[in-house]
């Protein structure tokens, strides 16, 4: 009697249920949890700016770099990374969401100081000829529209020049 009934509620290859009951079970769970398992970038980027807005800079990082992951094309996006990830002194992370920003005229346009930022966070690798070229190319844009910029700018060449001057043997070396 029990083989019978078991016959009646598994199909042929024993393996999927046929009953109808728990076929909806299960579809109604997936149908309600899965709006719960994904936030959508609207949500990912209001929860960045909102955590950006409170200094926790290593929180907005995670989120921006969803939606970044998702729209690397958006300057905007890159942009709020970049500076995100800047505060949070994560340079190399921030480098190339720079060098994204610069890499569309939009984001030439909205966002000026990013060939700053580019020069100054490659400054910061110890990388210090390509942050002369990106603080060169932010001083003959014309993006410098302040002068304060302008002027740190200025002093940061000075600065990536006199630290390609200096050499190991320039520093005293002691034996411990």
């Amino acid at each position: 009697m029990q083989r019978i009934m078991l016959s009646k509620m598994w199909s042929v290859n024993d393996r999927v249920p046929l009953n109808g009951r728990y076929l909806w079970v299960v579809i109604a769970l997936i149908l309600y949890a899965a709006p719960m398992a994904a936030q959508t970038q609207r949500q990912y980027l209001k929860a960045a700016d909102e955590a950006f807005q409170r200094h926790n800079y290593r929180e907005a990082v995670i989120y921006y770099d969803t939606v970044f992951s998702i729209r690397p094309e958006d300057p905007e996006i890159a942009w709020k990374f970049a500076e995100a990830a800047r505060l949070y002194k994560i340079y190399a992370r921030s480098e190339p969401a720079y060098a994204n920003v610069l890499a569309s005229e939009k984001g030439r346009k909205d966002f000026p100081l990013a060939g700053f930022w580019l020069g100054i966070v490659r400054k910061s690798q110890g990388k210090y000829e390509s942050a002369i070229n990106a603080l060169d190319s932010f001083l003959q844009v014309g993006a410098a529209s302040s002068e304060v910029y302008r002027e740190n700018a200025q002093r940061e060449i000075e600065n990536c020049r006199w630290a390609l001057s200096i050499s190991e043997d320039d520093f005293p070396k002691r034996v411990i």
